[in-house]
């Protein structure tokens, strides 16, 4: 890798007093206005609570992997709150997040899926997407986001044969079909849309933990560096509190290494993600901005329920190889594949299964965990070969990750729709999840059914997310936060109007002059896919009509 095109982009200098445009967040709603104000002449400062990130910098080994976890509970903060990946566990539902210049692009897997039209003709929706969803949003806006991030199918030579035939045992098993995925990877050497070179993808599997190959198309290769060529000022370390009203613009009060700063601007977008950019309007309210009450409400997980194919009778292969060097006879392939496409004659319904993997940095810490949850009552799904799995279970706990049970483990990565019912509410240690018993509801039960089904056809024991099981319920996991700052039509129904520019009231459609939301935060629905397409598209989309462009 040329050295030279992975210089750093950011600082983590204190910024100035004044600014014409903030960005509050790096993620993909934040790094698209970061790039389009800047190319339509404004002078654009990104604040950034995480670190930057280069590919080099990202941990390999599991020693290196633990002190980038932070987990927010509601006794306070465990790990440092600039750690790689934060999972708050908080309120009902727990959050995994990515924290970092690129947001949730640093850890995501990288896949890349239009959803299904039916979702954005919901009732939830504006009318500008549910009267022309074609034309408003899948036939120019995802498109342009598909191709801005390099978006492709992957190519049999990066496969993993086994994990592709363990998603086709379920398939048959649940009346689906599989195809492989399309990812927003490198699987031959190229030029990142930013001009960064890139590597083609080792198939290491290493995908959430950060890529360290510098083959993810995360925002750090293509919208991030593209605005600071263009002048954009990124500055990490800057954690956003809340906003308000001034003679100048907007003031905007942060903390920044340990001490209260304040800034004014005359633009804020906030693209801190659906927890975060509502955490900040909920803070703004309560200072005294006039907003919608609506702020906080309609909260999804996304529909995302994890399940864990343990011990089953076939060798998958689906374990990363963390600091290894790549078994290039039996590689692991990027953290997912293919995809499960199960479409139903009702949306709510229809859900997609990844074949997703375990990365090697936490691969051995799993190993007694899993054995753990899977001899646990009606984990196993077939009888009569409790040998050969006792077998495979003392071969992973003696021998690692790498034979035994490990070896046979398929981690099932489930995303379909919920009522998106939930709320986010504010609390003493920051924002917190509040979706009573989502985990018991017909529904969820019915996709935990699905995963189980699909472990069934593998012969393996099936986990469901932090041993969630289909007879007492338990605590659910999202790793797609979307709502909280949702579009409507007016301020009575939503928080911001379709162009994600905030409104000023509890009703009408009155908006503030130079206050935009621009992530997953202002998707009112689940969306049954992956969420990083449809938050760039609309972000796009906004940014061309904000600019004259659309």
């Amino acid at each position: 890798m040329n050295p030279l095109s992975m210089k750093r982009i950011s600082t983590s200098a204190a910024p100035a007093a004044r600014h014409d445009v903030v960005v509050v967040g790096s993620g993909y709603g934040a790094a698209v206005a970061a790039l389009r104000f800047s190319r339509a002449g404004r002078k654009v400062t990104v604040l950034e609570r995480g670190r930057e990130w280069r590919p080099e910098d990202f941990p390999s080994t599991q020693a290196e992997t633990l002190p980038e976890l932070q987990v927010l509970t509601r006794l306070g903060r465990i790990g440092r709150s600039d750690a790689l990946v934060e999972a708050r566990t908080n309120g009902d539902v727990d959050v995994v997040l990515g924290i970092g210049l690129g947001g949730g692009s640093l850890i995501n897997a990288a896949l890349a899926v239009t959803p299904d039209r039916r979702v954005f003709t919901g009732e939830d929706w504006p009318a500008v997407f549910r009267t022309d969803p074609d034309g408003a949003l899948l036939a120019r806006w995802i498109p342009l986001a598909r191709s801005s991030l390099q978006s492709i199918r992957i190519p049999d030579s990066h496969l993993n044969p086994a994990r592709t035939a363990a998603l086709r045992r379920a398939a048959a098993a649940l009346g689906a079909s599989v195809d492989s995925a399309e990812m927003n990877i490198a699987f031959a050497d190229r030029a990142s849309g930013a001009g960064v070179h890139q590597p083609a993808c080792t198939r290491c599997g290493d995908c959430v933990t950060g890529c360290r190959v510098g083959s993810k198309n995360t925002l750090r290769m293509n919208y991030l560096p593209l605005a600071a060529a263009a002048g954009a000022q990124l500055h990490t370390g800057v954690t956003v509190r809340s906003i308000a009203r001034h003679p100048q613009g907007w003031r905007i009060f942060a903390e920044h290494g340990g001490d209260e700063v304040a800034f004014t601007c005359a633009t804020v977008v906030l693209g801190a993600g659906s927890l975060g950019s509502t955490e900040i309007l909920l803070r703004s309210a309560q200072d005294g901005l006039e907003v919608s009450p609506r702020v906080g409400r309609r909260w999804s997980g996304n529909g995302d329920v994890l399940g864990i194919a343990y011990n089953t009778d076939h060798p998958i292969n689906d374990i990363g190889y963390g600091p290894l060097p790549v078994d290039q006879a039996h590689p692991c392939g990027p953290a997912i594949t293919s995809l499960l496409r199960h479409d139903a004659a009702a949306l709510a319904d229809s859900f997609l299964i990844a074949d997703g993997n375990i990365p090697g940095p936490l691969a051995r810490v799993l190993v007694p965990a899993l054995a753990f949850l899977g001899s646990l009552p009606g984990a196993d799904t077939d009888k009569g070969d409790e040998a050969a799995e006792l077998k495979r279970k003392i071969a992973s706990e003696l021998g690692g990750p790498y034979v035994g049970a490990m070896q046979h483990t398929l981690a099932l990565l489930m995303i379909g729709h919920d009522a998106a019912t939930g709320r986010l509410q504010l609390g003493a240690e920051g924002v917190r999840t509040a979706w009573k018993d989502l985990g018991g509801t017909p529904a969820y039960r019915a996709k935990v059914e699905a995963l189980r089904k699909a472990t069934a056809a593998q012969g393996g024991r099936f986990i469901g997310s932090l041993g969630w099981d289909t007879t007492r319920g338990g605590r659910m996991a999202t790793v797609h936060p979307l709502g909280g700052c949702t579009m409507a039509d007016d301020a009575r129904t939503g928080v911001v109007d379709h162009r994600g520019r905030v409104y000023s009231g509890g009703k009408g459609t009155q908006v503030h002059d130079d206050l935009f939301v621009l992530d997953g935060s202002i998707v009112p629905t689940s969306l049954g896919a992956n969420p990083l397409l449809t938050i760039t598209a609309l972000a796009e989309r906004a940014m061309a009509i904000e600019t004259g462009e659309g």
